[in-house]
């Protein structure tokens, strides 16, 4: 089996934005600020393929930057589903980039 070149190209293409997103998400985990957010929006979406319909969530959340700004982001389909209307949640994000933020975890409550 032979590939042609534009079949490489859309390879390579696709393979290197899973492999940057996936770089974003650990530099996020490892270097970003960790901050409490508040679910203010859930969002249903669908995906249509050969297996029939999936349904995903966004969530959007707001939280306060380190500058104190009020930040709204959108975290789509966290390892947690079921995450409430108002929930208060922990996450994690790159000062240069607000509006990128990784899912951490529920605010634990003290």
């Amino acid at each position: 089996m032979q590939i042609d070149t534009f079949s490489l190209v859309i390879i390579v293409v696709v393979a290197g934005s899973f492999l940057y997103a996936g770089y974003n998400i650990w530099r996020t985990k490892k270097n970003g600020i960790e901050t409490d957010a508040f679910v203010t929006r859930i969002e249903e979406r669908e995906s249509h393929d050969s297996d029939g319909v999936t349904y995903y969530d966004d969530y959007y959340v707001r939280y306060q930057d380190q500058e104190g700004r009020t930040i709204e982001a959108t975290i789509s389909n966290p390892k947690r589903k079921g995450l409430a209307l108002g929930a208060r949640i922990r996450i994690r994000y790159l000062p240069e980039k607000p509006n990128s933020v990784v899912y951490i975890g529920l605010k634990n409550d003290e």
